[in-house]
């Protein structure tokens, strides 16, 4: 198989949900803070690096990995069921199996 005849599948399994949960999880003072950081990344045109950085920092490993997982299996039940459903949608396909849709 060529490197050519790859597929190549971006799922994306945050949702919005999430992002909002960590934003509102912060105190007021860091998300002012957060903010300002987004507009000088958003000037930058640096792929809110910064930001995401300043997020996974001080927000997300406080939680701890665990805290990360059940963060990301919570707020993304609907992301995570399509992303399945679509990488086994020929193996389902192939077997005859009854297709679910995700809610």
């Amino acid at each position: 198989m060529r490197s050519d005849d790859r597929k190549h599948y971006l799922i994306n399994f945050i949702a919005i949900s999430y992002v909002w949960s960590l934003l509102t999880r912060a105190p007021w003072y860091f998300q002012v803070y957060s903010f300002l950081v987004l507009l000088v990344d958003l000037v930058l045109l640096n792929g809110f690096i910064n930001f995401v950085r300043l997020f996974m920092r001080h927000i997300v490993s406080k939680g701890g990995l665990v805290g990360y997982y059940i963060d990301l299996l919570t707020y993304g039940q609907v992301p995570l069921c399509s992303g399945m459903l679509y990488l086994s949608f020929n193996y389902l396909k192939l077997y005859r199996y009854t297709i679910v849709s995700c809610s």
